[in-house]
């Protein structure tokens, strides 16, 4: 060790605090780990330089990802001091395996994306899980900048740490800047020196006003269509969402174990917000219409941002094996909408073999608590065509389809993930739907609404049958 300490403050750069970090590390790894304590005990003095020059590029690094959340807040300012004291703990062993140990509720209290950086950063810190990932970066012999470019680094920050912070910064900006125009108007409206008492706003104005923030926090980190399709496709680039992403840069999900990035399009919820079985007796409402050209041009957008049939050169957009952007589509029970979809979707060059339809299958039981106070008289015979009875989900994958996995749970003969049917639980209408009088139904779906939608453009099949059919 004789040789390491002739250069040692010149390896952590005189930096008392980087010094104490490398000394503290590299005494808590000889004790704990045998590895470890092989490791540096037979390593010549280059091994060990190389060693203490990785441990420095940890801190470092650790230390920009911190400075560049920093930089960009996410909540307010006393939450964040209380945050980043807690995320500073990272870089100093003891209080960091007090925090993990949380005892305090310190951990527990941090926002969720700052967790995700403390995490990261006693990952890297103190448990040395990635330390060959760093000594790889540290043997290119680059200057720090160039070092900290390196995609194996870019991996362990981008994914999970800088672009959730940056979409939440987005958010959280929009949020500010949308009271801050509020209470420029209060004050303004109050320089006008009205002596009247404060005028409230009518309901009207208020949910004007209420929509109008929420559709520019929601420009913040996502986009609405407006009609325009050229300036639909500038909003939607605009978008942090819609950044290039593969399966090396793109968010890791843990709940999941996934990486996949959805775009969705829901006609019950995009055009008929009050939607809603009503005990599942509304001949009119159980099945909605589908929008054909508004669903053409919705696949057609999400075609330009995923450039399915571009593979790119390799460096930048990668094979389509690394393509992670997945299209969502619904049927609820049409079946010229079945037709239409398929038709679309298998249009697109490129996706052949990458389109999964799965068949949502409601419980019988379910479908018949749907329908009957008790027991029903006589047998329950065909339930088909019941609202709720079966939907078809349409999955395209720009990218390859998933893996085949069991399910962990016997599903009544659906075997895996990839299998065409799937049974799903139906709501309580009982338990989930408010108690009101038939006025009150009436009023939330007016008789004159009550009827099919028509028209060329319009996929909607006609009045559903009956209920059910009863052999008595």
């Amino acid at each position: 060790m004789d040789p390491l300490g002739n250069s040692f403050c010149g390896l952590v750069e005189n930096d008392e605090e980087i010094g104490k970090f490398v000394l503290s590390t590299l005494t808590a790894c000889i004790q704990q780990d045998e590895k470890w304590r092989k490791r540096v005990m037979d390593a010549n003095p280059l091994r060990l330089k190389s060693i203490v020059k990785t441990m420095v590029l940890q801190w470092k690094w650790c230390r920009l990802l911190v400075d560049f959340c920093k930089s960009k807040p996410i909540m307010e300012e006393e939450k964040m001091t209380s945050d980043f004291k807690v995320i500073e703990t990272a870089f100093r062993r003891m209080e960091a395996l007090q925090v993990k140990e949380d005892r305090t509720g310190k951990k527990a209290n941090l926002h969720p994306v700052s967790l995700e950086i403390w995490n990261t950063c006693h990952k890297i810190l103190n448990e040395q899980e990635e330390f060959n990932t760093f000594q790889s970066a540290q043997a290119l012999n680059l200057n720090f900048q160039n070092t900290v470019q390196t995609e194996s680094l870019q991996n362990l920050c981008v994914p999970n740490c800088k672009n959730p912070w940056t979409d939440a910064h987005t958010q959280f900006v929009g949020q500010a800047k949308n009271e801050a125009a509020v209470l420029n108007d209060e004050n303004e409206n109050e320089e006008a020196g009205s002596a009247t008492h404060m005028q409230l706003p009518t309901r009207a104005e208020a949910i004007k006003v209420a929509a109008k923030n929420e559709l520019d926090l929601f420009h913040g980190t996502s986009f609405v269509r407006t009609g325009d399709v050229a300036r639909d496709k500038v909003l939607m680039f605009q978008s942090e969402i819609t950044k290039q992403r593969t399966n090396k840069n793109a968010q890791w999900n843990a709940e999941t174990k996934g990486n996949r990035r959805a775009m969705i399009y829901d006609e019950k919820g995009r055009r008929e917000p009050k939607w809603a079985y009503v005990c599942g007796r509304n001949q009119w409402r159980s099945k909605v219409c589908f929008m054909k050209d508004d669903f053409e041009r919705y696949v057609e957008l999400w075609e330009i941002m995923v450039q399915p049939g571009d593979v790119g050169d390799g460096a930048t957009w990668g094979s389509w094996k690394e393509k992670v952007d997945v299209f969502w589509v619904w049927n609820a029970e049409q079946e010229r909408a079945s037709a239409v979809i398929m038709k679309k979707l298998k249009s697109i060059p490129g996706l052949e073999g990458h389109l999964k339809k799965t068949v949502l299958k409601g419980c019988q039981a379910h479908v018949e608590r749907r329908l009957w106070d008790g027991t029903p008289e006589g047998t329950v015979g065909d339930l088909a065509g019941l609202p709720g009875m079966e939907e078809q989900l349409f999955c395209l994958y720009a990218g390859p389809l998933p893996s085949r996995r069991k399910h962990k749970l016997v599903m009544g003969g659906i075997q895996d993930n990839m299998y065409p049917e799937e049974v799903v639980p139906l709501r309580n209408p009982k338990k989930s739907e408010p108690v009101v009088p038939m006025e009150v139904k009436k009023a939330i779906f007016p008789p004159d609404d009550d009827k099919p939608h028509d028209g060329e453009r319009v996929v909607r099949s006609d009045e559903v049958w009956a209920p059910c059919h009863v052999a008595e």
